[in-house]
């Protein structure tokens, strides 16, 4: 966890991380709208400020997960320990190889009043994730009994992870596999896919 411990705000020891209590967790920092390192997945340039907009007088004071400790987080609980352990090792490696952080986040439900475009923003944003200066993150949002997902890509991977792709691999990889409520298939082909299309940034 070396590569990720340096860029992600770490939870202080004792404190919640599982939903029951991150629900109870207030954010009190409202999203700056210089820091938006993340690109809304398909949306128009135009759409996007509008959105950025809305989440900035809308959502202070919004519930948020905290940061997480790992780069796959299950609060739904429908992945093994053992898959958990392996797609972290795979994660953790991929991001000392490149420097690309990918960071999956599995929830039971969308538990709040803002639409899952601007909920995945501000959760991403609030994160951090990916290198500062190089706003290379990714993070996978399911939802498990919303049956949603949504891919957030930050502005430096965008030309690589393009809205036509991530659209591809929810569709392709995880819809198919999560309607058999085969969630580590899914997220298995879901995550292999969104590290090749990233690899190739460096060929």
């Amino acid at each position: 966890m070396v590569c990720i411990l340096t860029n992600f705000r770490m939870i202080k020891p004792g404190r919640a991380t599982n939903v029951a209590h991150f629900l109870e967790i207030r954010a009190h920092t409202r999203l700056k709208l210089h820091r938006m390192k993340l690109a809304t997945r398909y949306l128009t340039p135009f759409r996007a400020v509008l959105l950025a907009l809305a989440v900035v007088a809308t959502t202070s004071g919004q519930a948020l997960p905290p940061t997480p400790k790992e780069f796959l987080n299950d609060y739904a609980g429908v992945t093994s320990v053992s898959k958990q352990k392996e797609l972290n090792g795979q994660l953790a490696q991929f991001c000392k190889a490149t420097s690309n952080q990918v960071v999956v986040a599995i929830f039971p439900k969308l538990d709040s009043n803002l639409s899952m475009d601007e909920y995945t923003i501000k959760v991403a944003n609030s994160w951090e994730v990916g290198q500062r200066g190089k706003n290379n993150g990714v993070v996978l949002f399911v939802f498990v009994n919303d049956r949603k997902m949504r891919i957030q890509v930050g502005l430096g991977l965008t030309n690589v992870l393009t809205d036509n792709l991530c659209k591809k691999i929810i569709d392709e990889d995880l819809k198919p596999r999560f309607r058999n409520a085969d969630f580590e298939g899914g997220l298995t082909d879901g995550v292999k896919s969104i590290q090749g299309i990233l690899r190739k940034q460096h060929e």
